[in-house]
């Protein structure tokens, strides 16, 4: 009986999945980084040959297939079996294209670009083979034009290149690879949201103009994505699954004709199923090709349907489709390698095959796109223009004021502060109070521009100044000049600010922009090494407005949110990430920017892909379907200990949960397991060996020291204790600030009764944080 439950134990053990917690975080070193730079120099010629033949080889393998394909065909497969939900019942059926995960949606952008330099020709449904030629090629093309566009030149020599402008080629490389390849700049709803919300105030000028509203414009886009999800993964797969689930090759024949009363030679197909001989593989098989045939279908709409579904004139929905649309042969002229960076395909990815007849695999492109799209369709119209433009401004403005006043509920807030200093009038956007710390958030709405996203070098400098620097500099300005009034500074120009100062204890700036800038707003360390950051003061976190909502939903209090923010700036000044901004949420679930000595090293931490909870969650929420919010991993102790700073709300509480929060997780684990043993001894009248008190010392590159102790029946008063287990802290030097809690020994909960921050007396001590 024993070795039967054991066995169970075991089979439950297996089958269940780790916790993305206990798997990460992996810090992985660059590949190179062993090699010397003579070792380099050397082996950087060979891979960029290699790639360059990678390259022509991808390239003349997708331009012979495109001339020689059903591109319905080819475009309907890429769609269904990469970009949508994974079709297992395609895995099953076997000889399908087995890298169709690998391909992302920048690939199919840049092959359906490849498609339309030839006529529409009338080819039969792709056979295995050639269709598995374009699933392998289009990653090989992709991966090889990335590694041709980095700067493996790296050269000690005279005519070499210096370290700058080797750093300035990998910005450029950047650049590029995310232009041609990444989309995700938001998730649907928020992007939906975002683009609504903006663009409607121009509703009435766009329908002057085009006969339908901008609002409706985006209706549209949401409609066909929407009709795209509708007829491929809930009815065209839900069909196959349904005949899958036959039992017999008979019985599956039956099935697929009550399913698909539409394929041409249903009859003749069904006699097929039935032959002697044929197995349940080979039925599958074959109604899966057979449902292939008709993916095409799926993708082609007419303008009278659509415009009845959105109540819409055929006729003004078919002039805004022609301007969202190309035709077959339409780029028989541009040369295939310009399409990797200036693809027409990005602003009008629908396909149009007769009048008032569209083909449409990448509805999401759209979405992707939206606003370049409709930038091009004002393009004629400068007021409508110029409107657009200040639109813009006021509507980030507006929107980081209600995420940050939600995100921190009683928050004394102030818009447009403006102060002269030396002659010159400066304007802050956004300064916000929370408990004892001051907020800075300064926002951009300008555009970046197309050539800088190509990696031209004069407008990568443009940009990041205008967008990254500049907003960085005016919050820095202010923050200093606000450090000198809490320290009792006279002749401040900023004497006149009307939030409250004196009880300020940190000072936090951040950036807020309206557009992604191909995520490289999320890693400025990469543009530092390349000397396109000059900036007077330390450079603050920049995000996009849709990443500033996830950080503050995902994070479900205000003391998580502000802690992020506070430790998102210290580790912006102190470690080289690379990752997107939702790469590096995810990696705070995982370990609360808690590093150790990490933070003192000059390495980089790759965090590509560590988004994965994050994105699993906002995807199936958008889909309507069940899962559980991702949490940071935290102790519930620890949490307990903060909800309950958050609960009674002494002044100065967020600062203490702030220190709570930067304890390790083992640390937290470790501390609440002793300290209830220490309880236990106290309560059963036994002093413990070592003692009522854990003091934690923290790394020498931070100041704030903790302990935690059992208050002891008829012991020294709670003020004489506290100072006294901070005096032992404050014997490691680095050490200026105590956080002590004291609890007592009857207490289940584990609760703290009282609760100090001291500062050592030995020399003076900045108690405030400013970032």
């Amino acid at each position: 009986m024993k070795k039967q439950k054991t066995q169970r134990k075991q089979r439950r053990s297996k089958g269940r999945k780790r916790s993305q917690n206990s798997q990460g975080p992996f810090f992985a070193q660059e590949p190179l980084q062993h090699l010397s730079a003579n070792q380099r120099m050397e082996l950087g010629p060979s891979i960029a040959a290699s790639s360059r033949q990678r390259f022509d080889e991808s390239l003349s393998e997708l331009e012979e297939v495109a001339a020689s394909i059903s591109p319905l065909h080819i475009l309907s497969m890429l769609t269904c079996y990469a970009l949508m939900a994974p079709v297992d019942v395609a895995a099953r059926a076997g000889n399908r294209p087995t890298a169709g995960t690998r391909v992302q949606q920048g690939q199919v952008e840049y092959f359906q670009a490849l498609l339309l330099r030839h006529e529409l020709k009338c080819h039969k449904q792709p056979a295995p083979p050639l269709s598995q030629r374009v699933f392998d090629a289009l990653p090989t093309l992709f991966q090889a034009h990335g590694l041709m566009q980095m700067p493996f030149d790296v050269a000690s020599s005279d005519d070499g290149l210096s370290e700058a402008q080797v750093a300035a080629k990998f910005v450029q490389s950047y650049l590029r690879n995310h232009t041609a390849s990444v989309r995700n700049w938001g998730y649907f709803p928020n992007v939906k949201r975002i683009a609504v919300e903006l663009l409607s105030s121009l509703d009435i000028d766009f329908q002057q103009a085009y006969g339908l509203t901008l609002t409706q414009l985006v209706e549209l886009f949401e409609h066909l994505v929407r009709r795209q999800e509708k007829q491929v993964s809930e009815e065209h797969i839900c069909r196959v699954q349904t005949v899958y689930s036959a039992n017999t090759p008979a019985e599956m024949a039956a099935a697929f004709g009550e399913q698909f009363a539409e394929f041409q030679g249903v009859e003749e197909f069904q006699a097929f199923l039935k032959r002697p001989g044929t197995t349940v593989r080979d039925a599958k098989f074959a109604v899966f090709m057979a449902a292939e045939s008709i993916l095409p279908s799926l993708f082609i709409f007419e303008t009278e349907a659509v415009a009845k579904d959105l109540s819409l004139s055929p006729s003004v929905l078919e002039r805004i489709l022609g301007h969202l649309s190309l035709s077959f042969g339409a780029l028989r002229e541009m040369p295939p390698q310009k399409m990797l960076l200036e693809n027409p395909v990005w602003g009008r990815p629908l396909i149009k095959l007769d009048e008032g007849v569209y083909f449409c695999a990448l509805p999401q492109v759209l979405m992707s796109f939206v606003f370049s799209i409709v930038d091009d369709l004002i393009k004629p119209f400068q007021a409508v223009q110029k409107k657009l433009q200040k639109r813009r401004a006021d509507y980030l403005e507006g929107e980081a004021e209600k995420l940050m006043r939600g995100a921190f509920p009683g928050c004394e807030l102030i818009r447009g502060y403006s102060w002269k200093e030396n002659g010159v009038q400066y304007e802050s956007d956004l300064a916000v109070l929370y408990d004892s710390t001051l907020f800075l958030v300064e926002s951009k709405s300008g555009r970046v521009s197309w050539p800088a996203l190509r990696g031209s070098p004069e407008r990568i400098v443009r940009d990041v100044k205008e967008l990254i620097v500049k907003p960085s500099d005016q919050s820095g300005r202010l923050a200093g000049r606000l450090q000198e009034v809490i320290a009792g500074a006279s002749n401040n120009p900023v004497h006149d600010f009307p939030l409250t100062l004196k009880n300020v204890r940190s000072i936090v700036r951040l950036s807020v922009v309206l557009h992604d800038f191909a995520t490289i707003q999320s890693v400025p360390s990469i543009m530092e090494d390349a000397g396109l950051i000059q900036s007077d003061y330390p450079l603050a976190p920049c995000l996009t407005l849709s990443d500033l909502e996830i950080v503050t939903d995902l994070l479900d209090t205000p003391y998580l949110r502000m802690h992020y923010l506070r430790r998102r700036a210290e580790v912006l000044s102190s470690v080289r990430i690379l990752g997107d901004e939702l790469d590096t949420l995810g990696f705070y679930l995982d370990t609360s920017f808690n590093l150790g000595d990490i933070e003192t090293r000059d390495q980089r931490l790759m965090m590509v892909g560590y988004s994965t909870r994050v994105d699993r969650y906002y995807v199936y929420k958008s889909e309507g379907r069940e899962t559980k919010k991702p949490k940071t991993n935290l102790s519930p102790w620890i949490r307990s200990l903060c909800d309950q700073l958050a609960l009674r709300r002494i002044h100065g509480w967020s600062e203490l949960a702030f220190q709570l929060l930067c304890i390790p997780r083992q640390d937290q684990q470790r501390i609440e397991k002793e300290l209830r043993a220490r309880q236990r001894k106290i309560a059963a009248g036994k002093m413990p060996r070592d003692g009522s008190a854990l003091i934690l010392i923290p790394p020498e590159h931070r100041r704030f020291g903790l302990v935690f102790y059992i208050k002891v029946p008829d012991g020294d008063t709670t003020k004489n204790s506290a100072q006294q287990f901070a005096n032992i802290a404050f014997n490691s030097e680095h050490v200026e600030l105590c956080l002590v809690l004291g609890f007592v020994s009857n207490s289940t909960d584990l609760l703290y009764s009282s609760i100090s921050l001291l500062s050592r007396a030995d020399r003076p001590v900045q108690p405030n944080t400013y970032l």
